[in-house]
Formats: C-alpha cells, structure tokens, sequence
C-alpha cells in the first residue's frame, strides 16, 4: 500500500469511527463491528480529527524500501529464549537484555558470557559449533548486503518499485473518488 494510500486512510479513520464506512477498504466488515461509544460526540469526533491531522506527516517520514521484518525478527528472538509457561512479566528484563545483545552482538559470545555469569555449564561442543556457525553466516551476509554491487541492485529494484507505487496510487486515488 503507498504513502498516499495510507495517509488517506487514516484521515479517514475520523469518518469510520463515527459510522461513515463510505472509503474503508472493507465497508461491510467494518459495519459489523460495534460503533464507537463517542462516534455522535462532536467534540470527540473534531478532537480525533485534529489529532489525525497533526500526526498524518510521520507517514511522510516513514522509509518506504523498510519492512516489519526485524521487529518480527526480534520477536522471535525474545520468544525463543524462554518457555512459555514461564511468567513473562518476572522474566521480561533479563529476556529484553538477552534479546538486545543476541541481536546486535556475536550470538556466540553472548551466549557464552552470559552463561559463565549465571555460573552454568558450558555447552556441548556440538552447540559452540552451531552458534559460531550462525554467527559466521550473519557475518557474511551483513558483508554481502553492504557490498557496492548489491547496494546498486537494491537502488535499482527501489527505483522500479516507486514507479510501481506510483501507478498503484493513481489506481487507489481514482477508486476513493
């Protein structure tokens, strides 16, 4: 979905909230749903208005060629950690601070430091050769990612996909009219 897309969606939302579903991408789904409690309030449907109004430039500083996946990726990182039958809420600090150095430090040594420090055993030899492998692997492709070549094919792919956007939004626009 493009910038322009989003930001008329979400100007919108002061419409949807107040039961108008004339521009929501699904208007019958969202007239299943219960209607704001506030949705007949003037004063609470100009407030969201002003609010939408003031915040709707972040979509302008958000980077297109960006994607959720990281977040994910961290996510991931934080579930892996720890069962979870485990409290999360007594074990969320130590998992955070595990999740932080995992992601942005050698996972070898993070693992290895942070295991002598809680005077645990060492791992199996099979398990050091896996996270020094995996550490490698990171390694490398953070090398290939950042080589000339690559940066001047992503360029290129970037170039293609906002001519692509761009006709996506003239397409979305005449729709919405």
């Amino acid at each position: 979905m493009s910038i322009k897309t989003k930001k008329f969606l979400w100007l919108n939302s002061a419409k949807h909230y107040a039961g108008n579903h004339k521009f929501c991408p699904d208007p019958e789904k969202c007239k299943m749903i219960k209607p704001w409690k506030y949705a007949k309030n003037k004063t609470a449907i100009k407030t969201l208005k002003k609010f939408l109004e003031d915040t709707v430039k972040i979509f302008d500083m958000v980077k297109k060629i960006h994607s959720t996946q990281v977040v994910e990726s961290i996510n991931h990182i934080k579930a892996m950690l720890a069962n979870k039958n485990i409290n999360w809420h007594a074990s969320w600090p130590i998992r955070m601070a595990v999740t932080i150095l995992h992601f942005n430090e050698s996972m070898f040594e993070t693992i290895v430091a942070i295991r002598y420090r809680l005077n645990l055993p060492t791992m199996p030899e099979m398990m050091n050769r896996y996270f020094r492998m995996y550490d490698t692997t990171k390694d490398l492709i953070k090398a290939f990612k950042n080589s000339k070549q690559v940066q001047k094919k992503f360029a290129a792919l970037r170039v293609i996909k906002r001519g692509l956007q761009a006709t996506d939004d003239r397409i979305t626009l005449k729709s919405h009219k």
